[in-house]
């Protein structure tokens, strides 16, 4: 097209792949194929197979193109920086709670840490604990420090909601500086909130599961695997429960709850597998080996990046999946959708 200054040539490749197209796959096939009733044939015949290598694909290159590595680096440093307050906040939640066995409960909930947290990351959370819970000087110290924590620990729910907005391509309304920073506290609050309540329900669950799991392993021949089948079916729900509430409270768009639970069990299939893959690599020493005494803060902040790479590629592909099946997706009315296009401006002549 033309406009002031010379031709401007618009790469409509990147722009047929951006977010908010009614859809990806049948826009990139029409240009390719030349119509909707060839595409619908064609779609038609796809396997499923190949419908979601191209999902995948899609999701690849969302990844790269939205600089999902530089996110994820700075969720982990975030991660990183509010792990002490998260403890603390758990800690005074499992005082009043739990406030008969205590101790009981922190070593069970470090047992349901297992499942999204590396040992060594898990070793890290206890030692924190055990300076955390060293009594305070006085009631408003720690009242305080509570209320520290709790800012501190908001952090990284902000930066991960920024990492998501931008996998799905909005941001913040301007003007609304001062009110969309309290609305994302806000919404950080609320997640530090869900992700406690989740954690000390399955919690509860866990407990009543164990006394089922006893009574079938006594009343059933074979009951050892159905116990085992039940624990590892309820330890994945809680993960796609997680997963599930980050993505549909988080970034400010709305999506429909089918689209978010099709995401979040695959990213929780993402998360277990990358989890298991990170334990090897991890578990061997060699990463943080040559950190010498650093090592345990090094393979903490190395568990931080490949987890939010993983959770980052998640997203991706919750947004992907949203945008060519789901339904329409649309910013909040506190963001604005954000269009990218890459333009080639005429070289100036040289004199």
């Amino acid at each position: 097209m033309l406009a002031t200054g010379g031709l401007i040539r618009v790469n409509d490749y990147r722009i047929s792949r951006r977010k908010h197209c009614p859809s990806l796959l049948r826009i990139r096939r029409d240009s390719y194929n030349g119509g909707d009733a060839h595409m619908s044939n064609g779609l038609a015949r796809k396997s499923i197979f190949g419908t979601a290598l191209k999902l995948l694909k899609l999701t690849a290159e969302e990844w790269l193109d939205d600089k999902a590595p530089q996110l994820g680096a700075a969720l982990a440093f975030y991660t990183v920086l509010s792990l002490a307050p998260l403890v603390l906040i758990l800690l005074a939640i499992i005082g009043v709670i739990f406030r008969h066995d205590p101790a009981g409960a922190w070593t069970k909930l470090t047992e349901q840490m297992s499942y999204f947290l590396d040992k060594s990351a898990i070793q890290v959370v206890q030692d924190i604990a055990r300076t955390a819970s060293t009594p305070g000087k006085s009631t408003l110290a720690t009242i305080i420090g509570i209320a520290l924590a709790l800012f501190g620990a908001s952090g990284v729910f902000g930066q991960l909601q920024d990492a998501l907005n931008t996998i799905w391509g909005v941001k913040a309304k301007p003007g609304l500086s001062i009110w969309g920073f309290v609305r994302a506290r806000f919404l950080s609050f609320a997640m530090i909130a869900g992700a406690c309540f989740l954690l000390l329900v399955s919690l509860a669950i866990e407990a009543l599961l164990k006394g089922f799991s006893n009574y079938i392993q006594a009343a059933l021949p074979g009951g050892l695997t159905i116990a085992v089948s039940f624990y590892l079916i309820f330890d994945f729900a809680v993960v796609v429960a997680l997963f599930g509430m980050i993505f549909k409270i988080l970034p400010d768009v709305r999506t429909r709850w089918r689209d978010v639970w099709v995401g979040a069990i695959m990213t929780a299939v993402f998360f277990v597998i990358g989890k298991w893959a990170l334990g090897l690599y991890l578990g061997s020493g060699t990463a943080a080996s040559a950190y010498g005494a650093a090592s345990s803060l090094v393979t903490l902040l190395l568990w931080a990046y490949y987890s939010s790479q993983i959770l980052l590629f998640g997203a991706e592909f919750t947004q992907v999946y949203a945008t060519e099946f789901g339904g329409r997706i649309e910013p909040d009315n506190y963001a604005v959708r954000i269009e990218h296009k890459e333009v080639e401006l005429p070289r100036s002549p040289t004199r």
